[in-house]
């Protein structure tokens, strides 16, 4: 808290969460992505301003990761382990995240190419030490995007000229900036991949970048609903205790389960980065439109329980609640807004709804049947990984792994939680596919009417409801492949009964018993400061 009201950038604690092994630069370059979002969840309990200053250096080294030579991932690795940080340079003042509009102009000179041009909003934009920045490249044919990886302290002194650190409004320390290319000479090495694959390179980056992003507000949101809870603990309103109230208690089932609800769809598009790599273009749009969104509607939520505490910067908490408040608000911003995500979401539509509505998925289900089990079968760790390359990833997908055809649905959804499936949660997953049939109806017609704009409202509405309903089966598909025996909250039928409630509009769960086994579960894990997960042990009793 002190370093937020002093605007200062949180070094010391960063390197002290390196050298705990916390880093995000893997040692051996092998990359299990799960243990990545609950590392990244653990330090935005604490601090988001830690954990987001971390991931923009993981974001500025992507298209290095995925499409830089050898010599230039080495180099980037060597870096980071010595503790040095990175920025990627992609935004402009005048035309923000239209990276088509990109005016940093590179114009070839022999073995060189000459820079010029601003680049602002930059993370990590003055303690930087290597940066790929996006850059317009003036060819003799016509002019082609590239992304150029390069040492600051290699430059020509007076080339690089610094801009300012800009003050936010949320995470206050963090170094967030630009700077101005003064004609400034870098090798035409430092070329990522090829001249003309710019935007290829940036939106496959993007791609990861977006899954990582959940982590930061799956912790944020796990320290803001335990604190409005244990402050509930001890209010006392109106004569009575504020956990008495039912639409208190109820205000808390609702944040909790949603919490749970981003944590499914989380932990399903880091299992992704394993499995489905080639349809990380969809996973990755809607888990960023998703969790960050409902986090922010978790994060109220607590807001309105915890009362006039919640605006205070001292007192409850130190006033954590409302820096990370201000912190998580920006997080939606990241690696393309909500509306471009849905956008994007939106341009896969008609796609999906053609393959589904004709069959076309059905034919892949015995190859792909494997895969899909280990996308959601929690208890199966992933193998460790290299980093997803340029040449797996693709920029658009026509298939999705978790909203497939009613058929697959019923023969990859057995029995497997140790008992049959009830017959509410039956009923909800026929829910399910009737409402993604219905959907997929809706977007053919408006393909052969009017045509299919995938940045009009209408297309945003559809977008939205296919981010409902793939988050409804990812609950579905996560808690079907649990084993009842594990003793974690996942194998509990209540939270998926309220989840499904929410995300399928139904009427509002109202059933004292469910309410009270999820409070409890929430008391527990607030009490012995666990995560508030899907993964954390309850305790045989935890009812009582």
């Amino acid at each position: 808290m002190a370093y937020d009201e002093e605007d200062r950038f949180p070094k010391q604690q960063i390197d002290h969460v390196s050298a705990l092994g916390l880093g995000v630069f893997p040692p051996d370059n092998l990359w299990h992505f799960e243990e990545m979002m609950e590392k990244t969840s653990a330090i935005a309990r604490r601090d988001l301003s830690v954990a987001i200053a971390m991931g923009v250096s993981l974001l500025g080294a992507l298209p290095v990761l995925i499409a830089g030579r050898n010599d230039q991932v080495s180099d980037l690795l060597d870096a980071a382990r010595a503790g040095k940080m990175n920025s990627l340079a992609l935004t402009e003042r005048s035309h923000g995240s239209d990276l088509a509009a990109t005016k940093v102009t590179a114009h070839p000179n022999n073995d060189k190419l000459i820079i010029s041009g601003t680049k602002w909003l930059i993370g990590n934009g003055t303690r930087s030490t290597k940066i790929s920045a996006l850059i317009r490249v003036e060819e003799p044919e016509r002019p082609a995007t590239a992304v150029v990886y390069f040492d600051r302290d290699r430059l020509r002194p007076g080339s690089l000229i610094q801009e300012p650190k800009i003050k936010t409004h949320g995470i206050r320390g963090a170094d967030v900036s630009g700077f101005t290319f003064k004609r400034c000479e870098v090798p035409k090495s430092s070329i990522v991949g090829k001249v003309g694959r710019g935007f290829e390179i940036v939106g496959k980056s993007l791609q990861i970048s977006r899954i990582l992003c959940c982590g930061f507000s799956l912790g944020a949101a796990d320290t803001a609903l335990k604190s409005s809870y244990e402050f509930a603990k001890t209010r006392h309103l109106y004569g009575s205790a504020m956990l008495d109230m039912k639409v208190v208690r109820h205000s808390f089932v609702t944040a909790f389960v949603q919490l749970l609800i981003c944590e499914a769809v989380s932990r399903v598009a880091h299992r992704s980065l394993h499995t489905h790599v080639g349809d990380l273009a969809l996973i990755s749009a809607i888990s960023k439109a998703f969790v960050p969104d409902v986090v922010d509607e978790v994060i109220r939520t607590s807001a309105k329980l915890l009362g006039a505490r919640y605006y205070l910067r001292e007192d409850h908490k130190f006033g954590i609640f409302q820096k990370l408040k201000r912190d998580h608000e920006v997080i939606s911003l990241f690696d393309g807004s909500t509306a471009v995500n849905l956008s994007i979401i939106a341009s896969h539509l008609p796609a999906l709804a053609y393959d589904r509505t004709h069959g076309s998925n059905d034919a892949d289900a015995g190859g792909n049947a494997e895969a899909r089990r280990l996308l959601f079968d929690v208890s199966h760790p992933l193998k460790a990984t290299k980093f997803p390359t340029a040449t797996r990833l693709m920029l658009s997908t026509f298939s999705d792994p978790v909203l497939i055809s009613p058929q697959i649905v019923k023969t990859e959804i057995p029995k497997s939680n140790g008992s049959h499936l009830d017959q509410a949660t039956q009923q909800s997953i026929k829910d399910i596919s009737r409402n993604i049939e219905d959907l997929d109806a809706d977007v053919l017609k408006l393909k052969n009417s009017t045509g299919f704009d995938p940045k009009s409202p209408s297309a945003f509405l559809l977008a939205k409801k296919y981010c409902n309903l793939f988050a409804a089966m990812c609950c579905v598909r996560l808690w079907a492949a649990s084993a009842t025996t594990s003793g974690t909250l996942l194998s509990r039928p209540e939270w998926l009964q309220v989840a499904l409630s929410l995300l399928l509009d139904k009427a509002s769960v109202d059933d004292p018993d469910t309410d009270a086994t999820i409070l409890a579960a929430l008391d527990e894990f607030t009490s012995e400061d666990l995560p508030l997960s899907l993964l954390t042990p309850v305790s045989p009793n935890f009812r009582a």
